[in-house]
């Protein structure tokens, strides 16, 4: 079925990609339409587009230089930090109360008492 096109703009924007492509107006459309749904159907899907980052951070290579000034144990922590279980908090978030000194950066953050 034949695709009729009424906007004159959008006719110029067809024939001036299928001019700098080198392909023909049907060509064009259909690749351009072809992207277009693509990067649609990638962007409705959370985890692809998570995968896709993280395949693109993965082709950056590791610096020689790169220096990591902390020693890590099996667990993924830092082996200078204490050990501990984790806790739950004894309060409601709303009802966290704040410490007595705190540093401006921190004085928006309401803290919360660990049992």
């Amino acid at each position: 079925m034949p695709l009729q096109i009424a906007n004159p703009a959008v006719v110029g924007k067809v024939e001036r990609l299928a001019r700098v492509t080198g392909l023909s107006k049907t060509a064009a459309v259909e690749r351009a339409v072809d992207q277009l749904l693509r990067e649609l159907e990638g962007a409705a899907e959370p985890a692809a587009c998570t995968r896709a980052l993280l395949v693109q951070l993965d082709r950056i290579p590791d610096r020689a230089d790169a220096v990591d000034p902390l020693p890590w144990d099996e667990a993924g922590l830092p082996e200078s930090s204490p050990r501990r279980e984790p806790t739950r908090c004894s309060k409601t978030i709303a009802a966290c109360a704040r410490p007595p000194a705190m540093s401006a950066s921190t004085a928006s953050v309401p803290a919360c008492r660990w049992t």
